[in-house]
């Protein structure tokens, strides 16, 4: 394994401890400022802002979460890279009720910034099934 694949799964491994964790903060140190997410059912977010403002909305504020990831890929061309894998998430309501587990894909795409670290520059994901279903 790379030094550049390594880089990635711990700016990965620090996405999930943030999530597992309810810290938005840490969560969004994990993205560039220009990131792209395109979640399922919902319109892409532009910036980091935009981002950081759907996944509080969606899952930070009414969730407790438990994020489990796994890769099928990873590949680095020079100070991008793009990864995809399968995941699990574990929603708890923080108002009470059931819990949801969310099974699914994901692609993403990396950049090195100036600073050396690596971030998610892209991210996209969708479950396996209907959530629930």
């Amino acid at each position: 394994m790379s030094t550049e694949s390594d880089a990635i799964r711990q700016v990965v491994q620090e996405y999930v401890n943030a999530i597992n964790s309810g810290d938005l903060n840490k969560w969004l140190g994990t993205l560039t400022d220009d990131v792209v997410f395109l979640p399922p059912d919902h319109p892409l977010a532009s910036g980091k802002n935009a981002a950081g403002a759907w996944v509080k909305e969606s899952f930070f504020d009414p969730f407790r979460m438990k994020l489990d990831v796994s890769f099928d890929e990873i590949e680095v061309l020079g100070d991008t890279a793009h990864a995809y894998g399968r995941f699990t998430l574990l929603l708890s309501p923080t108002g009470g009720g059931s819990d949801i587990e969310m099974v699914g894909k994901f692609i993403n795409i990396f950049r090195r910034e100036s600073d050396g670290a690596w971030r998610y520059a892209r991210a996209m994901f969708n479950s396996d099934k209907p959530v629930g279903g």
